[in-house]
């Protein structure tokens, strides 16, 4: 085999090669499937491109000159009282809103540290669909919260 029939096969090697990568390239652009695999390498590329990090946020304590903390990480916690009875909880088959207003203010009260008169007027607020119950159902501690 001279050289110029073995330059010529080479060619056609590569020319051959070229061409399969061009098809299978086009093939993916217009049916977002690899040709050989099947697989959808559109729906490959998005899962492999995206990832979901939960990056909790702690700034740290403060302390001044002699050890004390003079600032430090807390959590606070705010109630929100649902009205409206669309706020159903159609997979446990139960309400998702206050039911009984006076049970709740009675069970509130000592735990924000205010009267049931004033919960009472912040649950029966017509046309709510959720409420707050004003400054003291804000900024409550954990033991508030799960009390």
């Amino acid at each position: 085999m001279s050289s110029k029939q073995a330059i010529r096969n080479l060619q056609g090697v590569f020319l051959l090669l070229f061409l399969i990568l061009f098809i299978n390239i086009l093939y993916i652009s217009i049916s977002g499937n690899h040709l050989v695999s099947g697989k959808n390498i559109r729906a490959w590329a998005k899962q492999r491109g995206l990832q979901t990090i939960k990056v909790n946020a702690n700034r740290g304590t403060i302390f001044d000159r002699n050890g004390e903390i003079i600032a430090k990480d807390s959590y606070t916690y705010t109630i929100i009282a649902y009205l409206d009875k669309a706020r159903y909880d159609e997979l446990n088959d139960k309400p998702a809103y206050i039911v009984d207003k006076k049970l709740t203010a009675t069970k509130l009260a000592p735990i924000i540290k205010s009267s049931e008169t004033k919960i009472l007027e912040y649950l029966n607020k017509p046309k709510l669909y959720q409420t707050y119950l004003g400054a003291k159902g804000k900024g409550l501690s954990l033991e508030q919260k799960e009390a």
